[in-house]
């Protein structure tokens, strides 16, 4: 499945692709060193319109990676041939929720 990661960070206007990890071996990821303060965008999106099956990924976000305070969230995304794209909103205080 072909598959792709965007992210916008707080003071930015545009989503940037990640091109941390490997779709040949199901991974992408993005790494933000300082966590700034706002919100934080991610986008799945499939390439795929020819396969007719649901296309699933897990968005898995780690908060304060090696601290005290480490958090792991995780979404379960399905992108169908009609429905390619799934966007998510990070809050400053680490709640996640999908963008219509």
């Amino acid at each position: 499945d072909a598959f792709e990661l965007r992210v916008r960070h707080p003071e930015a206007t545009t989503l940037e692709l990640s091109e941390l990890g490997s779709v040949q071996h199901g991974v992408l990821a993005t790494r933000i060193r300082e966590r700034e303060e706002g919100t934080y965008a991610f986008q799945v999106s499939r390439l795929d319109r020819e396969n007719l099956r649901d296309f699933t990924a897990t968005l898995t976000i780690v908060l304060g990676p090696g601290t005290a305070e480490e958090r792991l969230i995780t979404q379960e995304v399905v992108l169908s041939r009609t429905n390619l794209t799934a966007t998510f909103s990070l809050a400053a205080d680490g709640t996640l929720s999908r963008v219509p």
